[in-house]
């Protein structure tokens, strides 16, 4: 018997926001980043990302540094807590509602994200999902540094790395069925059997509609 596997990206996806941004603003309002032009520096990048043109290395030499002086221990429960008092508001009433049932019927989920792993583990845990793959950073003696470890889980690398995933996994031999908001998406949405695009933006919508990938317009809820 076959089994599905529905993969679902994070940002403007399972919720009204990008992790990432919103992770900046927190380093920012906590005095963790101390840079006064921080924001506008990631606005500029987000924009390339949104134009699909962010190379997601210059991102994380961008976003790490106010981080790797403090013990990884420390992040990871600093992140956590960012993500409980933040993310309850923001996440898609469809999101939940399409979560729920697919835990209730023991589908296999992944959260596949271009976001850094801290945040996505720790959106995982807060959504109940027990499987992601995110943009492993660097860790050595201790301390989150502002390289990237391995593929990245950006464009062509989402692919690479559910390729990986499925090989660990060989259980998971069925239909493969993805949400993005995302054109960073399109190399996943073309290897996926299903589509379904989620607020697409400009770009990631003009595919839906050659392709004929449903587009879904989900709201908080």
């Amino acid at each position: 018997m076959s089994r599905d596997l529905y993969v679902f990206d994070l940002d403007y996806t399972l919720i009204d926001a990008d992790s990432s941004t919103l992770w900046c603003r927190y380093m920012v309002e906590n005095h963790i980043a101390e840079d006064p032009d921080f924001l506008n520096k990631e606005k500029r990048l987000m924009d390339a990302y949104d134009r699909g043109e962010l190379n997601v290395h210059d991102y994380i030499a961008f976003s790490m540094p106010p981080i790797t002086k403090i013990p990884k221990e420390k992040v990871d429960a600093i992140v956590d807590d960012f993500v409980k008092n933040t993310f309850s508001n923001l996440i898609f009433k469809e999101a939940k509602e399409l979560l729920n049932e697919l835990k209730n019927q023991n589908e296999s989920i992944l959260l596949l994200s271009a976001s850094a792993d801290m945040i996505v583990n720790a959106v995982a845990r807060y959504l109940g999902i027990k499987e992601a793959i995110s943009v492993n950073i660097k860790v050595e003696n201790g301390f989150y540094t502002d390289k990237i470890d391995g593929v990245p889980s950006f464009k062509e690398g989402k692919v690479i790395c559910l390729e990986k995933y499925l090989l660990e996994h060989p259980e998971i031999n069925g239909k493969i069925t993805f949400y993005t908001d995302s054109i960073n998406d399109l190399p996943l949405c073309l290897r996926a059997d299903s589509v379904y695009t989620v607020n697409p933006g400009i770009l990631l919508r003009q595919k839906a509609l050659e392709n004929n990938w449903p587009i879904l317009n989900w709201k908080r809820g």
